[in-house]
């Protein structure tokens, strides 16, 4: 009789389901969804049970009922931090990061010593234009849980990628270092960073070596991430023809990368809107009449006035 017990084993069962073989996965997301219904006949108020329910719905052509469903939860539980965190998520996975972000800051300020609500929080701030208030949010979250693994993958990736890039690299040199990480990855962020300190042709090239030749080891990994790199270090063609490939997989939730701020040249090549369109993302675009926060910069990505029309 416990509503709220049901609906965290839904929730459990949820988010392990990913990490599964096929057949067990499709089971966990029924027992996911049962467990959450269960403790919404018991209690009709269990925001977390929606949390789960849409948790359970996977894939970006549930995008629409995964936001309905969080939209419910919201309506009975609008203090909860967990749906307000899959809100957040949500719409930063569709560009709208300004709206995300708000969900987001909510999130965290209604559980703030949870690290998982901050670490979710210290990326978007830096990637969607506050770098000074991500920088400010890293050191006290730092400071707060010095250990935190997710603490510090969360302040490492900002500084990698948009933040203080000595800083990134201080602290992959520190042996302490709460994430420990294989030599293979050291290397490969290593390159990254001295390419962003020293940013001359050799530095470049080894570091898009090193970045493309990663993906080619790991072909059941979505390349956004690595693409995303690519972009970054000015090898935008090399980025789209790795995104290109036709057995490349597709992860739902890396599609809010390319909206991030180091993803801007990126997103001013022709092929961006034809990439979005392959990833299910223009279907949602033009079933809300919402197009993502990019299309106001200027100049816009190649594509969005057009898609708009």
């Amino acid at each position: 009789g416990f509503a709220r017990a049901w609906a965290d084993v839904g929730v459990t069962e949820a988010m392990t389901a990913p990490s599964l073989p096929p057949p067990q996965r499709a089971m966990a997301y029924a027992e996911a969804k049962k467990n959450a219904l269960r403790a919404l006949q018991i209690d009709p108020r269990t925001g977390l049970a929606y949390y789960a329910l849409a948790n359970a719905q996977p894939g970006i052509a549930n995008w629409p009922q995964r936001m309905a469903t969080i939209q419910k939860g919201l309506r009975v539980e609008p203090d909860g931090s967990e749906l307000n965190n899959a809100m957040g998520r949500e719409l930063l996975r569709v560009g709208r990061s300004r709206e995300g972000l708000v969900y987001l800051k909510r999130s965290m300020e209604l559980d703030p010593l949870n690290p998982v609500k901050t670490a979710a929080l210290i990326g978007p701030l830096a990637y969607y234009g506050d770098i000074d208030a991500a920088e400010v949010l890293a050191a006290k979250a730092t400071a707060l849980w010095p250990d935190n693994r997710m603490i510090w993958n969360a302040v490492f990736a900002m500084e990698a990628r948009v933040g203080d890039a000595s800083k990134a690299q201080a602290m992959l040199r520190d042996p302490l270092r709460p994430s420990q990480r294989s030599e293979d990855e050291v290397r490969r962020w290593q390159a990254m960073l001295r390419a962003r300190l020293e940013p001359k042709a050799a530095n470049l090239d080894a570091a898009a070596a090193e970045w493309t030749s990663y993906a080619s080891r790991e072909p059941d990994q979505d390349p956004m991430p690595v693409a995303e790199t690519l972009a970054a270090l000015g090898r935008t063609d090399l980025a789209y023809r790795l995104l290109a490939s036709p057995t490349a997989p597709v992860d739902e939730n890396a599609d809010e990368i390319m909206f991030r701020s180091d993803m801007a040249a990126f997103r001013q090549d022709p092929r961006f809107m034809p990439l979005a369109g392959r990833r299910g993302l223009i279907a949602i675009w033009r079933s809300l009449g919402r197009w993502p926060d990019v299309c106001s910069e200027h100049p816009p990505p190649h594509g969005c006035r057009a898609g708009a029309r």
